[in-house]
């Protein structure tokens, strides 16, 4: 068997992959239900006992992470079973015990208990827990194809134990953590954008003088006096000279000489060029994102070491409850034909009801701004209204999940 593989790409705000920054990467992963043993060892006296218990409360807590990626829904464990003893090494038997324990973990700890663990540490981690449930269809897309359609479904074994036996599972559907990690994370910095235009954006576009220009024009030679002209008969000749004399001149260059119209549209040019120099920020450069999902150091340079993400997502992996295949064609828009090659088929999946389990450090949001936590928690509401179509071909109307309990 292999081992299953990842496929990731970073999107841009337009919605596309970010191939200038190499957005593009695949990771090999080991399979969930992976068990495995490790041993850890404290040498010291009766009072570091609570810090002993504190030490290996860590692992039983749901924030706890091994390896990379623990920030894409990667590392996550839980205890299946921790056994504990202590030994007196100035005690002759417990130093001969010391001495002869056994150094393969497939071996039985003779004398070791097993203990229980708190489940709670009282960290600064905040869990948020929402039961989603699809709307209609979805699709966390393989990459691939298979025998029925050239899209389908991304889709994983995991292992199961049963009396101390692992088995594979059959195929199940993958909701993967950075792909729910993505969608809010661009819904996060439009929410913050919102709240905190940029200071260009706050200007007052005003409109233009337009009574000071159409004074410069009455200014303007005509031909004919026009104070003179009110007071002559409409069939006198001096109004077919001044209506000839303004038929052949451009108005529209009189309007760019003016002095009050060049002053708007440099104002205009002034405020426009502020809004492309403040535009408005998205992925690690808006401040809201990189409080919560982090920042990676620019350059080996710079001061900044960067910043791990506060945001832990955990993947969902679930057994699929039916699946549909979706035929799709290119129309020819002269033939109102179907194109040569651009008939194909994507397979999508729905489920039963289940929970994304979300947590949140609260160093995520800086007193200094408070517009991150309001961009958040419009975030978290757009996500339980069914607002942040999750997965690929969401413009196909997959994707829509509601909450039915957060």
């Amino acid at each position: 068997f292999t081992l299953p593989e990842r496929d990731h790409v970073r999107m841009t705000e337009k919605g596309v992959a970010d191939t200038k920054e190499h957005g593009k990467f695949d990771e090999q992963l080991v399979y969930k239900g992976t068990r495995f043993g490790f041993e850890v060892e404290l040498i010291g006296t009766a009072d570091d006992k609570t810090d002993w218990e504190s030490l290996l409360n860590i692992f039983a807590q749901p924030y706890f992470r091994i390896g990379a990626g623990t920030r894409n829904g990667f590392g996550e464990i839980s205890v299946d079973d921790i056994k504990a003893r202590s030994y007196d090494l100035a005690d002759k038997d417990d130093l001969s015990e010391y001495l002869n324990k056994t150094s393969s973990l497939n071996d039985d700890y003779i004398g070791f208990k097993s203990i229980s663990l708190a489940k709670k540490d009282g960290s600064k981690w905040k869990p948020y827990s929402v039961t989603l449930k699809p709307e209609d269809f979805f699709l966390f897309g393989a990459g691939m194809g298979d025998l029925d359609a050239d899209l389908r479904p991304k889709t994983e074994k995991v292992i199961c134990w049963k009396d101390g036996r692992a088995a594979f599972s059959e195929e199940q559907i993958l909701i993967p953590a950075t792909s729910v990690k993505g969608a809010i994370s661009h819904r996060l910095a439009f929410h913050y954008n919102r709240i905190s235009p940029p200071e260009a954006a706050n200007q007052s576009f005003e409109r233009p003088d337009t009574s000071s220009v159409l004074n410069e024009i009455t200014q303007l030679d005509f031909g004919v006096n026009l104070d003179e002209l009110k007071n002559k008969a409409s069939n006198d000749d001096a109004w077919a000279k001044a209506k000839a004399q303004i038929e052949g001149m451009n108005f529209g260059d009189f309007v760019k000489d003016s002095a009050n119209w060049k002053a708007f549209t440099n104002k205009m040019d002034t405020l426009k060029t502020a809004e492309k120099e403040n535009k408005r920020p998205v992925g690690e450069h808006n401040p809201a994102v990189r409080a919560l999902f982090g920042y990676a150091k620019q350059d080996k340079k710079s001061p900044d070491e960067g910043q791990i993400g506060h945001v832990i997502i955990s993947d969902v992996h679930k057994k699929k409850k039916s699946e549909k295949i979706f035929s799709h064609v290119a129309i020819d828009r002269f033939t109102a034909g179907g194109i040569d090659g651009a008939l194909f088929q994507e397979k999508v999946a729905t489920l039963d009801a289940f929970k994304l389990e979300i947590m949140v450090h609260d160093d995520a949001f800086p007193k200094e701004d408070p517009n991150v936590m309001d961009a958040w928690k419009a975030t978290m509401e757009d996500l339980k209204k069914g607002w942040i179509p999750l997965g690929g071909s969401t413009t196909k109307g997959h994707g829509v999940f509601i909450a039915h309990k957060t």
